[in-house]
């Protein structure tokens, strides 16, 4: 539970430039990218926007041979105060550790903005956020705590919380989720650096590959929201807002036309099993050292390639594709993170199938 209350934390750090009019996504808007670690493996990332009343987005992580799967659907929603509104995250995401066996059931804090009509804008995190696993027993309470109107500057970005299993606590946490946060030991009363943001940390950060943006379809979020992007880009918030107001007027007009055929939407990566979005195509098998090659996505379907499997009929796999299926020429790129060749990545380009990322797990 400690680790991953470190890993949990490590992400919050890394706070927006500024506070911009907000990109809202539309009903059916997909995203999907992976990163690389020093380790060869990569992590895909999949999200889609699965309701638009309520704004429901459903994403789906996986990293195979670093054996985690993370999945959730997430509710967005918003109170205004006058002066300051909340962004709140409702949901849960569960954080599954493949060849233990645990999920770890995980809720997030919500997004204050302050400062709206009167003051100096700004964001903080606040609220109760959880992590609980049932098969283990721990659970993790933390409060991410606002700074109140006459606090000082060093309230910002406050944590605190506890670590137990079942009732009894076991350790205390506390600091500042955007510099340091400190571990005690409840019996030892011995003190600890949970986490803690340095320049080696910042450093450190993955880098984020997505497929070009010429062979992105228009549901993809950075082709979807382009001319938006630009905008905001060049700090002309005019032509954000006109190029905003154009996507969501031909979102009610899709609405409309659905309405009118009495064609219902459905997702296409996601299926709702009654309580909650599953990704079509999850997979919590652990990871097999002697048959498992690598982990792959192709056309929002992360699979595992295995030296065996059993035959397919249709496989978007790319080694199952035969000399008939592939139409035009392969384009092979490659990326290189370091001069040693460390998390470098192979992007082939297959015109009548899309594009798939692979590391190698040898050096350039």
């Amino acid at each position: 539970m400690k680790s991953i209350v470190r890993w949990y934390l490590s992400g919050f750090y890394k706070k927006p430039k500024g506070l911009k009019k907000p990109y809202n996504p539309v009903l059916g808007e997909t995203f999907r990218c992976i990163w690389t670690h020093p380790s060869g493996s990569k992590t895909f990332y999949i999200a889609e926007q699965v309701s638009h009343h309520p704004p429901v987005s459903a994403f789906y992580v996986s990293n195979k041979r670093d054996g985690f799967v993370i999945s959730a659907s997430i509710t967005a929603k918003s109170k205004f105060y006058g002066n300051s509104t909340s962004a709140i995250l409702d949901g849960v995401a569960t954080l599954t550790l493949l060849p233990r066996g645990e999920s770890y059931l995980i809720t997030m804090p919500f997004a204050h903005c302050k400062g709206i009509l009167l003051g100096t804008l700004s964001m903080e995190l606040g609220g109760h956020v959880t992590i609980a696993c049932v098969k283990t027993g721990y659970t993790t309470e933390m409060e991410f705590k606002l700074k109140s109107f006459l606090s000082r500057s060093d309230h910002t970005n406050g944590i605190s919380g506890k670590i137990k299993l079942g009732r009894e606590t076991l350790a205390m946490i506390d600091g500042h989720w955007d510099n340091k946060i400190t571990f005690t030991d409840k019996r030892s009363l011995e003190e600890e650096t949970l986490w803690e943001v340095s320049e080696e940390i910042k450093a450190s950060r993955l880098n984020r590959y997505t497929i070009p943006l010429e062979e992105q379809n228009w549901k993809e979020s950075e082709k979807l929201w382009l001319k938006v992007s630009e905008a905001i880009g060049r700090e002309d918030q005019e032509a954000a807002t006109v190029e905003k107001t154009i996507l969501e007027e031909k979102q009610r007009e899709n609405v409309k036309e659905r309405s009118k055929k009495k064609v219902e939407w459905s997702a296409e990566n996601f299926l709702h099993d009654g309580s909650v979005w599953r990704y079509r195509y999850e997979d919590f098998r652990p990871w097999d050292e002697r048959n498992d090659i690598f982990e792959y996505e192709l056309n929002y379907v992360i699979a595992t390639h295995r030296a065996l499997q059993p035959p397919l009929n249709r496989s978007t796999s790319l080694v199952s594709l035969n000399s008939s299926q592939v139409r035009g020429t392969c384009r092979v790129n490659f990326f290189q993170t370091s001069q040693e060749g460390r998390g470098a990545v192979i992007m082939i380009s297959i015109p009548s199938h899309g594009t798939i990322f692979l590391t190698p797990s040898w050096n350039f």
